[in-house]
Formats: structure tokens, C-alpha cells, sequence
């Protein structure tokens, strides 16, 4: 057995890296970064006044400060990454990715005598409620011999097609609008 396949083995039910792990990781290496050139010039400056390096001034327990709490986002993020309670880790993300969503949502407004027409419209998905997920996930489960689920690029429904093979056009139950799956095995 290869280390690869080992890895696989050891990895096969943890959550792994994700897009709230992705940004822990980033906010980790900010807060590292800023806490460091805080730190650096706190050292810096006492040593170049003569005043002895162990007095505490604010820039320093700022810079230590911002580095402890990128140390902890660190340690959540990999806490995260070897996860084994996927549900959880999966209502995490999903409450993370509808935080960004609201913020992305706030329209740029126009300023007088600007063209309307310049901003590209951004569709985004729409609010789920928290259960919603788990039924998903439950449904998915249940009938994964049977059947196959894509979502509709309209509304963003979960939808569940029969199990049979090629292109077929998919009208959605909700908006009504019409798209070409590829089903295969």
C-alpha cells in the first residue's frame, strides 16, 4: 500500500479543505503578517532608544495580539480540515458562504449621469434555510442508486433526475426554466 493510498484512507471521511478553511487560512497569514510588522517595529525602536527590550509598550501587545488570534484561526482551520463531523463543518460553510453572499448582494448605486446599463448583473444563490441541507444530504443518500441530482442554473433548486443515460432537457418545476443535462454513470 502506497503512502497515497494510505492518505486517501486516512482522509476518505474528514471534511477537508473547503472555502471557509481556504479563508481561515488567509486571514491567518494577514494577521500573522500585520502582527509581525508590529512586533518588528516595537523591537526596533527599543532597541535603537536603549530603553531595555523587555518593557511592554502598545505596539507590541497589538503585535501579539494579532498574532495569537491568527494562530488560533490557524489551529480552527486545520481542527476543520481533519473533521469527521461533516455535518457540522458542512452548516458552518453554509452560514459562512450566506454571510458573503449578504455582503456581495449591497448594489453598487450609480452616481448621477452614469450609465445603468455598465453593471453586469451577478446572480446569486438564494437564502436557504438551515435544515434544507441536511435533507440534501439525507435525499442524496437515498437515492443515489436510482437517481442523479443537478441544480437548476435559474433558481438554484435541487432537483432529482432518473438514473438513465445522455442529454436530456430538463424543465425545472419552480421557474419553469428549460436546460440540457449530460447524465452518465
Amino acid at each position: 500500500m502506497s503512502f497515497m493510498d494510505k492518505l486517501r484512507r486516512f482522509m476518505q471521511d474528514r471534511n477537508g479543505m473547503d472555502k471557509l478553511n481556504f479563508f481561515l487560512i488567509i486571514a491567518y497569514m494577514l494577521m500573522n503578517g500585520i502582527g509581525y510588522m508590529f512586533l518588528r517595529s516595537w523591537r526596533y525602536r527599543y532597541i535603537l532608544s536603549g530603553v531595555p527590550y523587555n518593557s511592554i509598550s502598545v505596539t507590541g501587545i497589538i503585535g501579539m495580539v494579532l498574532r495569537t488570534i491568527g494562530f488560533a484561526l490557524l489551529i480552527y482551520a486545520i481542527f476543520r480540515f481533519f473533521s469527521r463531523n461533516l455535518n457540522k463543518r458542512f452548516y458552518e460553510e453554509d452560514r459562512f458562504l450566506g454571510f458573503i453572499d449578504k455582503i456581495r448582494r449591497k448594489e453598487h448605486k450609480p452616481r448621477s449621469g452614469e450609465d445603468v446599463s455598465t453593471y453586469r448583473e451577478v446572480k446569486y444563490r438564494p437564502e436557504r434555510k438551515s435544515g434544507e441541507f441536511k435533507k440534501r444530504i439525507k435525499l442524496r443518500w437515498k437515492y443515489r442508486k436510482t437517481h442523479r441530482f443537478r441544480t437548476c442554473p435559474g433558481c438554484s433548486e435541487f432537483l432529482r433526475l432518473s438514473k438513465k443515460r445522455g442529454k436530456r432537457n430538463i424543465t425545472c418545476p419552480k421557474c419553469g426554466k428549460q436546460f440540457t443535462v449530460h447524465i452518465t454513470l
